[in-house]
């Protein structure tokens, strides 16, 4: 959803009225939007529809798509805006009303609500006002980071401000204009995470995904599309929470894939901090570290290499903030956690690792935005609770 529309006046518009799309009012035309398409300034593509009115009348037009989030906008003539709508009808589509105060020539600009929109639409003009939707809410599109075409190459970066699965892997989005029946191969490399790929078409639905089909920790996939509507690149990682700069490649035909990938990169190879059994450390948790979502808290991840059946302890231990700890298996298990069992609010989990791997230790808080130094330690075997309350002042 765009937050703010740019003004319309010092653009360069299509050209003179004689030269637009034409649509009536009680009429409807089908369009694309495509990468040769002009652009406002804020990169968004659009195309131009022209209609004459009569003063009193009243008009409602609509903007429909399953490719992208539609935008509507409602010029006089001379480019000057009148009225605009992102998500007035429903499904993250467009609908706007006007009373027509002067006879003339108006134009309706067919566009989308973000800069790398694409795709298949539906204006529709009418007579008269139309009631409001119940819901209006936008839920099928999300961000788009850019276009990349056949041939291409594109170089980013995933940050822990990025989008986020609900199994905490950071994702970036890219269009991908396509011709009915080609076949292409995506190409998703990194040197700092594990790269997982996943091929979407219009409001989320998900064609193909891949983690190292490309040998190693690299992704690909091949793909043979069904129709000429454009599809999303999805760069993800197949481990929670990885971070780093990727290249995403995409080129025309099928290349050969790997069956059985090799990837050896955990999230110790990709930077973490690391702490071994039998080892205490000092750190301090502050602003700059990453914040969970949900409550608001900082947090740092640690990484344990563990041995299947050896029983450790952790302690997490400070004088600065009420501490909580959890403790994340190579697998995908629900993580363990502890606030106060260490005594006097600091933490202490005891666990038998049921895996051999990279454990990942996230030491975090009890209240929000709360920081401060810490030692974390891990040893051997299995410590009783302290029974020591948490009377620290929250």
């Amino acid at each position: 959803m765009r937050p703010q529309f740019l003004p319309l006046v010092a653009f360069a518009l299509a050209g003179p009225l004689a030269a637009q799309n034409r649509i009536a009012i009680g009429g409807n035309v089908t369009g694309r939007l495509t990468p040769a398409d002009e652009r406002f300034r804020d990169g968004s593509r659009y195309k131009t529809y022209t209609f004459q009115a009569r003063t009193g009348d009243t008009i409602t037009a609509e903007l429909a798509s399953d490719d992208f989030d539609a935008m509507l906008v409602l010029t006089d003539a001379l480019g000057n805006r009148l009225v605009a709508n992102d998500d007035g009808a429903e499904r993250c589509n467009a609908r706007l009303s006007y009373v027509v105060a002067t006879p003339g020539a108006y134009q309706l600009y067919a566009n989308s609500s973000g800069p790398y929109g694409l795709g298949a639409y539906r204006l529709t003009l009418a007579r008269g006002a139309r009631p409001a939707p119940a819901d209006t809410t936008c839920r099928d599109f999300l961000a788009l980071r850019g276009v990349i075409e056949v041939g291409g190459t594109l170089t980013d970066t995933l940050t822990v401000k990025d989008l986020e699965f609900t199994d905490s892997t950071f994702f970036r989005r890219y269009a991908l204009p396509i011709g009915a029946k080609q076949t292409v191969t995506v190409d998703l490399q990194s040197t700092t995470f594990d790269a997982f790929l996943l091929l979407e078409r219009g409001r989320g639905e998900r064609l193909v995904k891949n983690d190292d089909g490309s040998g190693g920790c690299d992704a690909r996939l091949v793909y043979t599309a069904t129709d000429d509507r454009p599809l999303m690149i999805v760069a993800n990682t197949a481990v929670r929470r990885q971070t780093g700069p990727f290249t995403v490649r995409v080129t025309a035909g099928a290349l050969p894939t790997e069956l059985k990938g090799t990837c050896r990169l955990t999230s110790a190879e990709a930077g973490a901090r690391r702490i071994a059994v039998g080892e205490n450390v000092s750190g301090e948790l502050t602003s700059r570290d990453r914040r969970l979502s949900r409550d608001s808290t900082y947090f740092q991840e640690w990484v344990l290499d563990g041995r299947a059946g050896h029983t450790v302890t952790i302690d997490l231990e400070s004088a600065e903030f009420d501490a909580f700890v959890f403790l994340l298996g190579p697998r995908s298990e629900r993580p363990l956690q502890d606030d106060d069992t260490g005594g006097n609010c600091n933490a202490r989990l005891t666990a038998t690792l049921p895996d051999s791997g990279a454990y990942t230790i996230v030491v975090n808080t009890s209240r929000k935005h709360a920081t401060g130094t810490f030692s974390l330690s891990v040893t051997p075997g299995s410590k009783p609770p302290s029974l020591a309350r948490c009377a620290r002042a929250q």
